[in-house]
């Protein structure tokens, strides 16, 4: 993220680009975080860099131990032709937009999460 020189505009993003997604997960004890995923757009594998909203600040997720499980993770709008959102019912990007609606409410920005290094 670095090294991008502007933001393109959804329609003038290829397969072989990186998106960033926003997202939230919500955790084994109930709290629910922000997240952004930077993945290329034309790969079929779900997932990428992960990173959250904890203790104030922006982390990459798994860098650091935490004392919580993440139960579910959704992201807020998955584009059409991103493959790791196919599904053969073709509900897959739909439930992520709706849990992302449904728990987008919950997040909060006093959350300590306890994390320490590996």
């Amino acid at each position: 993220m670095e090294h991008w020189d502007g933001v393109l505009p959804l329609d003038a993003i290829h397969p072989e680009d990186s998106i960033l997604y926003s997202g939230l997960v919500v955790l084994s004890d109930g709290v629910v975080l922000p997240t952004v995923t930077l993945k290329e757009v034309g790969s079929p594998e779900y997932g990428g860099d992960y990173c959250w909203h904890v203790n104030g600040s922006w982390r990459q997720v798994g860098l650091e131990k935490v004392d919580v499980e993440i139960v579910k993770d959704f992201i807020a709008g998955p584009l059409d032709d991103d493959p790791s959102f196919d599904s053969d019912d073709g509900l897959y990007r739909e439930e992520h937009k709706q849990g992302f609606q449904s728990f987008c409410i919950r997040i909060s920005g006093d959350v300590k999460v306890v994390v320490r290094p590996w």
